[in-house]
């Protein structure tokens, strides 16, 4: 179903996910080509990733995406809270050292995308790089 999505409606420059959402974005990295068009074995082209509250499957059969370093090196943006009671961060974190150069950003609240300044300017300011990246 999301790789028929991807197809009928892309390209997408990049991914979004929360929570369990954030746990399938981790896994769609592991199905995106790096490097040329899409295959049947990496149907996914996108170029960055975003996960808030995010967490690593520990289903064996999935968990093999995660060893398909060149589609892990991608620019990717890892939020969590240190008062999550639904996905600890070290869960989060878990997910982000399965990423070549994470960059993590922790907030004080909970299991939610965070209001406060500094974690928005930190998501924007990866976003404003994205956008740079792309422009070139």
């Amino acid at each position: 179903m999301i790789v028929a999505r991807f197809a009928a409606e892309g390209p997408f420059d990049g991914v979004f996910g929360f929570s369990q959402g954030a746990a399938l974005t981790g896994l769609l990295v592991g199905l995106r080509t790096a490097n040329g068009p899409p295959t049947a074995e990496r149907p996914l082209r996108f170029d960055f990733a975003i996960m808030v509250g995010g967490f690593p499957s520990n289903d064996p059969d999935l968990a093999k995406l995660y060893v398909r370093p060149d589609s892990y090196a991608l620019p990717s943006l890892h939020v969590f809270g240190r008062a999550d009671g639904v996905v600890p961060s070290d869960d989060s974190r878990a997910l982000a050292a399965r990423f070549a150069s994470p960059v993590l950003v922790e907030h004080a609240g909970g299991h939610v995308i965070p209001r406060e300044a500094r974690a928005r300017d930190a998501i924007r300011a990866f976003l404003e790089e994205r956008i740079r990246a792309l422009s070139r």
